[in-house]
């Protein structure tokens, strides 16, 4: 099985980064083959809704973002984690609207799970 994991973290080497790698090295070890992604400092260009992609499974634009593509085409599992400032993942982690139709077909099984934070509502408190 291959297992893509994605820091979503703008911090390089911070927790989401390490906790990643530890998840991916325990599957390592279990004889998976894996693969670490950084999302930090990478330049990812939003989606302009030209639809080429569609025509040549490739999108217009030559950035970062056909690298986490690629790897998500080649991954069997994907470990997305992302450091929680709030009760959501990071900017970072989640396409804006206009990004979606990039990662639409590859993401369209994702479910978000995310921990209370201390000190923070939950999505579903009430305010």
């Amino acid at each position: 099985m291959n297992v893509l994991g994605i820091s979503g973290s703008p911090n390089k080497d911070g927790s989401t980064a390490y906790a990643v790698r530890y998840a991916l090295d325990v599957l390592e070890k279990d004889g998976m083959e894996t693969l670490y992604l950084s999302l930090a400092g990478r330049e990812i260009r939003p989606c302009i809704g030209c639809w080429k992609c569609t025509e040549t499974g490739e999108c217009i634009f030559d950035d970062d973002m056909n690298e986490i593509v690629d790897g998500m085409k080649w991954c069997d599992a994907l470990i997305l984690g992302s450091p929680i400032m709030r009760p959501d993942p990071s900017a970072s982690s989640v396409p804006t609207s206009g990004e979606s139709s990039r990662t639409d077909e590859l993401t369209s099984s994702i479910q978000w799970l995310t921990a209370p934070t201390r000190g923070f509502p939950s999505s579903s408190d009430s305010v």
